[in-house]
């Protein structure tokens, strides 16, 4: 654990101490404190749902999946290989929580747990949430404001 981390229920949620000095650094009721909020509440879904599932603690075990994931790939592969190659996307990870564009797990931090974190995230918030931080990486994007008052507007 970095220095500049702060942990909360000591054992799985962790939040960086930039990201939670910016949202105390905000005014009350503007559109940088509503954004830093979503950010917090945003990362605290993600860190959960990775957290959970590396307990790999449910009545399906993430063994299962994976043989079951595997047994599947491999009779498209027998069938017939050259359209195995299409159908097989439609298999995605091996994991039931997953989204299109967030399924190449192998080049996130928690890999397969941070593809289910990106799929909660779509679950709560009907996508997944970026943030735009500017050039100093701290900053709240006037782009992201303006998106937050929009969002207002329609809920």
């Amino acid at each position: 654990m970095k220095s500049d981390d702060i942990v909360i229920n000591s054992k799985w949620l962790i939040l960086n101490l930039q990201t939670i000095q910016a949202y105390q650094d905000t005014t009350l009721g503007t559109a940088a404190f509503k954004l830093r909020l979503l950010e917090l509440v945003v990362i605290a879904c993600h860190d959960i749902a990775v957290y959970l599932y590396q307990l790999d603690d449910g009545a399906h075990k993430h063994a299962e999946w994976e043989k079951w994931h595997k047994e599947k790939l491999d009779a498209l592969t027998k069938e017939d290989p050259e359209e195995s190659r299409v159908h097989r996307s439609e298999y995605g990870p091996p994991t039931p929580f997953w989204r299109s564009f967030y399924r190449y797990y192998t080049k996130y931090p928690n890999g397969l747990a941070d593809v289910v974190g990106y799929w909660v995230e779509y679950e709560i918030f009907g996508g997944v949430v970026l943030f735009d931080r500017g050039e100093s990486e701290e900053e709240v994007s006037e782009m992201m404001s303006t998106l937050l008052l929009l969002m207002e507007s329609v809920i």
